[in-house]
């Protein structure tokens, strides 16, 4: 078998990048270690039904994890009725 040697972008890298850039859902917990005087939340971010690698976030700051949902996700239009 001969050896070649390719150049360019990595396919692996370019797939994983396009991976990450396809949000599929976010996902909201409050963190474990959390307490009503420090409130703390993780949001994991998956980018298809079944990711079962999901990047995490954690914040402990409520404004910061709201600004973070506000930039990522979105409200899909509804459908217009065909009447």
């Amino acid at each position: 078998m001969k050896y070649i040697e390719a150049q360019g972008p990595s396919l692996k890298l370019s797939r994983e990048a396009r991976r990450k850039a396809e949000l599929h859902h976010l996902e909201i917990f409050g963190h474990p270690d959390s307490t009503d005087s420090r409130p703390m939340w993780l949001i994991e971010a998956h980018n298809s039904p079944r990711d079962r690698n999901p990047d995490t976030h954690e914040f402990d700051n409520g404004h910061d994890m709201l600004r973070f949902v506000a930039e990522h996700a979105a409200v899909p239009e509804p459908a217009e009725s065909e009447d």
